[in-house]
Formats: structure tokens, sequence, C-alpha cells
């Protein structure tokens, strides 16, 4: 068995076998435990000798340290019943190592083994030990120093997992790497997990200078992450890689999706009302779903007090329709979740002034659908007018349709569910059966007269149909 041993080997399992014997450790033994893998199991006993005092358990894991035995270190430590007065006694030994030590490379190697025992010296111990590392890591480097130098100083310094270790004392260090494009992911995290918003602010800066670094492209985790920021700066900054057209088309989109997502975060409630501002050009460039979506979070944050800026903002430049969406649904949707769900005080006097004269044909669709979508037999008269209309509004609806025929409708749909209702008071009808066939003829933009009227049945025993029961149930009397 000696033979196969080396004589680095040999030589110390003379020496673990001498120490056995006299029962005393030189700082000799020490050095040449810490050379070699035999040595380290003793160094691992001698840990959790109770017998062996604390200042030579600590001479014996500092060893391993400078040796760049780092990891062993831990998983001593971590194992010995003597873990708590041992991590003490070598945080405290390697503090005052690093303060003296003037070569670079046992710099390095003691803060290693300072970050090992970071989690396990006493709390209000930790905050010492991040300092000092974080000082020395980041020393002399600033927004003014090129990247080449930031990176040279670092990969001599500390790693990146490493930064996350410093708490509070490695949060403008990660910032400037961040803004360096090194560790992105790790360094954002690290500033989002504090939780504060001044670091949240400081990363968001930091992407705005690593986008203007001279080859740098604005990355999907780039946007994903800044998204994670509920601010309005971050928003308007989203909204601005939007705007920016030197950007790639499919940046732009996904910029615009993601601040569009922030909007349903409960954080960005406190802000809202200066969202509008933020949404309105948008409602006016030639990218018609990217108008509807503006449209529609725009309304929803402006809320009444900013219903009728929001609903001007629309514009009837033929553009709306450009990518075949279908129209009605746009309208009937909208309508109902959008404006017909404010109080009535904010949207009718303009709804109904739109509905009968205003030039701009969408808001006059948009007005008369919304007044339909209120099955309300008062706005009757607006419908009779508007009947005689011929302007064309085939772009915005069907083809061949138009403001008159679009109000005849309305103006059968409403006779129509006029009637259901009472057939439903009657008791002839069924509410269930009443609503279904109320929201069929609501549904429709199109038809009139017996047109509509054969258009619902067909759909209404359809529905039937679905749910089981009699297809043929008696339309109301015309």
């Amino acid at each position: 068995m000696i033979a196969r041993l080396g004589k680095g080997a040999l030589l110390v399992a003379l020496v673990v076998g001498a120490w056995g014997c006299k029962g005393e450790i030189s700082d000799e033994d020490l050095d040449l435990w810490a050379n070699s893998t035999v040595g380290w199991d003793k160094i691992g006993e001698i840990v959790d000798d109770a017998e062996v005092p604390t200042s030579t358990k600590v001479k014996a894991l500092e060893r391993l340290v400078v040796n760049g035995n780092v990891s062993k270190v831990g998983d001593i430590l971590y194992r010995t019943k003597f873990k708590d007065e041992v991590s003490a006694g070598l945080g405290k030994s390697l503090v005052e190592r690093f303060g003296k030590v003037t070569d670079e490379e046992e710099k390095y190697l003691v803060k290693d083994g300072l970050l090992i025992v970071l989690d396990l010296v006493k709390p209000e111990e930790r905050g010492a030990v991040q300092k000092i590392v974080a000082e020395w890591a980041f020393k002399g480097l600033g927004e003014a120093d090129d990247t080449e130098k930031i990176r040279k100083q670092i990969e001599h310094r500390i790693t990146l997992d490493q930064v996350a270790l410093l708490g509070s004392y490695g949060f403008d260090g990660a910032a400037l790497l961040l803004s360096r494009g090194f560790g992105v992911d790790k360094m954002f995290k690290y500033l989002k997990d504090s939780k504060q918003p001044d670091k949240l602010a400081k990363a968001l800066e930091a992407f705005k200078k690593l986008h203007k670094t001279p080859n740098i492209q604005i990355s999907p985790s780039h946007l994903s992450m800044i998204s994670e920021i509920p601010t309005l700066e971050a928003i308007q900054y989203l909204f601005d890689i939007y705007h920016n057209e030197a950007a790639e088309a499919s940046v732009r989109e996904d910029a615009l999706a993601l601040a569009i997502n922030m909007f349903d975060k409960p954080d960005v409630q406190a802000y809202k009302d200066k969202l509008v501002p933020i949404l309105k050009p948008i409602m006016q460039q030639k990218h018609a779903e990217n108008r509807r979506l503006a449209g529609h979070y725009a309304m929803k944050l402006g809320g009444s007090a900013e219903f009728v800026t929001v609903f001007n903002a629309f514009v009837d430049d033929r553009v709306m329709n450009a990518d075949d969406v279908e129209m009605e649904s746009f309208f009937r949707d909208f309508c109902v979740d959008d404006i017909l769900s404010l109080p009535k005080a904010s949207w009718e006097p303009t709804v109904k002034e739109y509905a009968q004269r205003s030039p701009n044909r969408f808001l006059r669709v948009f007005s008369l659908v919304c007044l339909k979508m209120t099955a309300d037999t008062a706005y009757t008269d607006i419908f009779k007018v508007a009947a005689a209309d011929k302007t064309d509004i085939s772009d915005l609806t069907k083809a061949g349709m138009t403001i008159g025929r679009l109000a005849t409708n309305a103006l059968t749909a409403l006779d129509r569910i006029a009637k259901i209702r009472a057939d439903v008071a009657a008791g002839t009808l069924s509410k269930a059966d009443g609503d279904l066939k109320s929201g069929l003829y609501l549904k429709d933009l199109e038809f009139a007269d017996s047109f509509l009227d054969d258009a619902v049945q067909i759909q209404f025993a359809s529905e039937k149909r679905k749910q089981g029961g009699d297809a043929a149930a008696p339309a109301p009397a015309k």
C-alpha cells in the first residue's frame, strides 16, 4: 500500500501519524496537511476535535484558504459541531489578513474565504465583511472608465456570482457591471431582489447606458427585465424603444407589448393618469392593432376624467381596419367594456352628440354602436335621423355598409328587444331565451327588418341546439 503513495502523500501520512502519537500540532503540520487530500481529512478531524484549541482550528482552515481550497473549508465548517465559534474566529482572522496582504492573488483567495464564512458569522458582523470586499473589488471604478478596464479589474477580484453576496454594498458595482453588459441577468436579479425603488432605478439607468453602447443589441431578455420594474420611467423607456425607428421591428413590437402588459400591475395604478398621454400618440399611428390596443388601455386607465380626450384621439384615416380584423366586434366590445362601463354622465353627452353630427366617421359609427348597445329606446329619434345618411362606412364595418344602414339595424334591434321584454314580462318567453335573443339582436350590425329577424332566428336555433333545448322557439311578433 505504501509503495503506491507519492512522496508528498507519504510524508503527510507520516506526519499525520506522528501528530496522532505526540498530541500536538505545529505550523509545519498545518502547512503540510493543507497541501494534500490526505491532510484535508485530518484538518476536518481536528476542527471537529473538542480538545484542539479554536485558534489552531482557525489556523488550519486559513491555510486551506490561502492554498486555494476554499470549497473544502466550506465543507468542513458546515459539517462541524463547532461551526459557530470556528466560523467567527476564521472570519476575524481573514478580515485582518485581508487588510494586511498586498499580493493580489492571495487577496483574491482570502476574499473567497471571507465570502464562504459570510453566512456563518453573526448577522451584525456580515456588513463589515461585505463592505471591505465590495470596496476592494470595485475600488477606483466609475462611469468614466471604459469597459475593458472594468472587465480586467473585476475578473481578478470577484466573480459575478459573488457580487450578489455583497448585500447593500454591492449594488452600485452591480449597476456598473450591468451597464457594461457583464452578467446582465445576475446583476438585474440582485438589484431587483433588493425590493428597493432606488436600486430598481439604478437598474433602469444601467439598461439605458448599455443600450447606448455601440454594437450592443436590445435583446428580448433586456425588455423582459425592464418590464419587471413597475415604474412610470420603465414604461416610458419601453415606449421610447417602441418609437425608435432605428430599432428592429420585432424589438419595437416586443417593447410595446411588454409596456402595455405592465398596465395591469397593481403598482402601476398609482400613476395610471400619467399613462394616457403616452398612449394617445399610438392611437394615431399607422398600425391598426396597436391603435386599438392603445385606445382600450387609454380609456381603461383614463376613465371618466379622460373619456372625451381619449375618444377624440381616434382619427378617421382609414387605418383602423387595415389588418382585416372584424371591426364590428371591436366596436361592440369597446363600447360595452370601455365606454358603457363608465358612469353615464361622463359618456352620454359626447356619444349622443357625435352620433348625430360628428364629421369623424369613425367616432360617429362608434357612437351609434354604443347607443345601440344600451338597448335603450330613448335614443330612437337619433337613429331615425341617421337612417337617411348614406355616408359609406364599408371600410370600418362591412362592404355596402352606410351610416343609414347601421342606424336602421339599430332601430329594428331596439324594436324587437322591446317586444322580447314584453313577452318575458307576459310569461310567453323565458328570461334565459329572452336574454339570448336580445343579445343576438345587439350583436348584428348589418341587417334590418325581416332580414335581421331571420338571421337572429337561425343563430337562436343553433344556440338552443347546442344547449339541448327547443330549437324552434318562436320569434317575437312583428
